[in-house]
C-alpha cells in the first residue's frame, strides 16, 4: 500500500523525514532519496534480518556510490563493511536507504528525529541517535545505489563552505550529547 501526503508548506529534508516518522504506521521504516534507488531484493533482505535479530534497532546492507561519467556510472565508492558506535562518531558509514529501522523504537519517548538545524549530515546524526537505542545488524552485500553529484545535495562536495558550516554544528551538537 502506497499513501502520498501532501505537504502544506516547502520542507527541508529533516522536517520531511520527521513528518513521514511521525505519520508512519507499520513495524519498520526506510528513507530513499529520489536519486538513489533499492536493488529488489533489499527490504527484504533487511526484514528478514530484524526477524532473526528482534533485539536490534536496524539493519543495514551494502550500498553502491555512482557517479554520472557520460552516459555510464562509475563506482567512486562502497559501504559494505561493519559498523561500529565508535567508528561513526567518526565518519558516517551508512548512506541513508542502506538502513531499515524498527519504527517503534524511533517512535518511543523521547523521540528520535532529524536536526532541523543541519542541511546535511542529518541523516549521521539520526543514526548516532539511533545507535544509542541499541544495535545495527549488517547484512552483507550491496543491494542499494547512491548517486553522487558534487553540485547536487548530497553534502559530497569537493570544497564547500556550507558543507564545513553544518560539519561544525554537527560537531556541536554532538559533542553536547556526549
Amino acid at each position: 500500500r502506497v499513501e502520498v501526503f501532501a505537504a502544506t508548506k516547502p520542507l527541508g529534508r529533516s522536517e520531511a523525514a520527521n513528518q513521514l516518522l511521525d505519520m508512519a504506521r507499520s513495524e519498520f521504516a526506510l528513507f530513499l532519496d529520489d536519486d538513489d534507488w533499492l536493488l529488489p531484493d533489499h527490504i527484504e533482505r533487511l526484514v528478514q534480518a530484524h526477524r532473526s535479530h528482534p533485539e536490534v534497532v536496524a539493519a543495514y546492507a551494502g550500498v553502491e556510490c555512482l557517479r554520472q561519467k557520460g552516459q555510464t556510472l562509475e563506482r567512486v565508492k562502497l559501504f559494505d563493511e561493519p559498523i561500529s558506535r565508535a567508528q561513526m562518531q567518526l565518519r558516517n558509514g551508512l548512506p541513508i536507504h542502506s538502513t531499515l529501522l524498527r519504527l517503534e523504537v524511533v517512535q518511543r519517548a523521547p523521540t528520535v528525529r532529524f536536526n532541523t538545524a543541519l542541511l546535511y549530515f542529518e541523516d549521521w546524526d539520526f543514526w548516532l541517535q539511533l545507535m544509542d537505542r541499541g544495535d545495527f545488524v549488517r547484512v552483507p552485500g550491496v543491494s542499494a545505489a547512491y548517486l553522487i553529484s558534487d553540485s547536487e545535495g548530497s553534502g559530497h562536495e569537493v570544497s564547500s563552505a556550507r558543507r564545513r558550516e553544518m560539519l561544525e554544528i554537527f560537531g556541536h551538537f554532538r559533542l553536547a550529547r556526549w
